[in-house]
């Protein structure tokens, strides 16, 4: 062995070199044990875990290979009252020692436990089960007698070390129980991780050391159609897994705990959507490399509103693709009110999905509109000063129809999807066109009779 170590020494240092270094501790320690229990009269064998564990390219336990090889070892070795193995050590697909990384002493256990169909896996540390918080920083921690294999891999997964959270996944598939033991108190129940729940309430908290957030938040790319799927594939690309995640209506937020590929993650997420042409009424028009999507952005909606401190405007972003509007975003930022809408995905207001009015009489409707009296059009009428928000508020039945001549693109294209995916109608628009557009919305209910009435207009 010590000739081994030191033809190491020799090699430059690589991956596959540090795995055959870190093995031999295992390797030793196993060869000892078992050497050791056999002097004192024990009927044990040893069963070189580098004969049967595998991991697949993807690096996850190659499952038939480890049953085939496992069961044939154990039928080609003399009886024995006692088995012992390696954990935490295999082969790669490739036929290179390699490791189950951090936990693979114990993940070995289940998968072994899994593939012989045993009664129960046991896990023997320095501790008496899992706690209900860390005793390393709580005081007064006790052990949980019972978790389900749910509770338990949540826990493991968010900090608590006395397992680590694929450990229970093998178990869990066979629907073979794992009990975590004290060698320090053997006589003690430990904890019993099963497909059973018992109990109600909190039963343990866990905390995560080193967690990196990320905030994404970019009016260009949240609104892009599959903008989650481009996220998560651009950290599938790098390996590297998100624990959790919350989003908004203007961001998106994350969080990991392994940031080695952070830097490369981020530049490519800087990346995304970046092409795409923007039409706006403050900065107009700007057609760039990806000419099939538009971003039509209006800043302020209800100009006139805003210079006069009436609180009454709004932001309106949408995003066309082909000769179609995708998606679009209204925002009041007086009233804190988002309303936003997704092709085929339904309209919402501030997480609500909203539909459009059910009202069938004209008597007991209310119309908005701009630019007119009620004189001109025998409806009732109101006039906010704000397209966008006119047309938002018939996509959540606050009126019953909007209907404007002259209009720009940037005043109506994000309210289109929202009163289409709200349920309403929508006259045909000519969207190659930013200026001089009639815009007719309401519920399907009322809108012929609101057209009746428009005839002339």
């Amino acid at each position: 062995m010590f000739e081994l170590l030191t033809l190491f020494t020799s090699k430059k240092h690589n991956e596959l070199l540090y795995n055959r270094i870190v093995s031999q501790g295992e390797l030793m320690s196993t060869f000892m044990f078992t050497k050791y229990l056999n002097q004192e009269g024990v009927n044990a064998r040893l069963l070189p875990a580098l004969s049967f564990m595998r991991i697949d390219k993807a690096n996850e336990p190659d499952d038939f290979y480890i049953k085939q090889n496992l069961q044939r070892i154990i039928d080609e070795a003399l009886p024995a009252d006692i088995y012992i193995t390696q954990g935490f050590i295999c082969l790669d697909a490739f036929g290179n020692i390699a490791n189950l990384q951090r936990g693979g002493s114990d993940y070995t256990a289940t998968i072994i436990g899994a593939v012989v169909e045993a009664d129960e896996v046991q896990i023997w540390t320095d501790i008496d089960g899992m706690h209900n918080n860390d005793p390393r920083i709580v005081d007064n921690t006790h052990a949980i007698s019972n978790l389900s294999f749910d509770e338990a891999a949540e826990l493991a997964y968010f900090g608590a070390k006395i397992l680590h959270p694929q450990t229970v996944m093998p178990a869990r598939e066979a629907n073979i129980p794992v009990r975590l033991k004290s060698t320090m108190d053997p006589a003690s129940y430990g904890t019993l991780i099963s497909q059973d729940k018992e109990g109600k309430g909190i039963k343990a908290i866990a905390a995560k050391d080193n967690i990196t957030a990320i905030k994404i938040k970019s009016a260009r790319m949240l609104l892009a159609h599959g903008f989650l799927k481009k996220v998560f594939e651009i950290f599938e690309k790098y390996e590297t897994p998100i624990d959790m995640i919350t989003t908004s209506e203007i961001a998106v937020s994350l969080t990991i705990d392994n940031d080695t590929s952070l830097d490369a993650i981020i530049e490519e997420l800087k990346k995304a959507r970046p092409y795409y042409s923007i039409i706006s009424e403050e900065d107009g028009s700007e057609t760039n490399k990806d000419k099939e999507h538009t971003w039509i952005i209006d800043p302020i909606d209800g100009t006139t509103n805003f210079l006069h401190g009436v609180p009454h405007f709004a932001i309106s972003i949408a995003l066309k693709s082909g000769d179609e509007i995708v998606s679009g975003l209204i925002y009041d930022p007086i009233k804190d009110e988002m309303f936003y809408a997704e092709k085929e995905s339904g309209a919402f207001f501030n997480n609500q999905r909203i539909r459009v009015s059910k009202k069938r009489e004209l008597n007991s409707c209310l119309f908005a509109t701009g630019g007119i009296t009620k004189n001109e059009v025998d409806l009732p009428l109101r006039k906010s000063g704000s397209a966008a928000l006119d047309i938002a508020y018939v996509a959540a039945g606050r009126y019953d129809g909007y209907f404007q001549n002259d209009l720009n693109l940037w005043d109506i294209a994000a309210g289109i999807i929202l009163v289409k995916e709200a349920g309403g109608l929508i006259n045909e628009i000519d969207l190659s066109q930013n200026k001089n557009i009639k815009i007719r919305a309401s519920s399907m209910a009322i809108n012929d009779k609101m057209l009746e009435k428009l005839k002339n207009f």
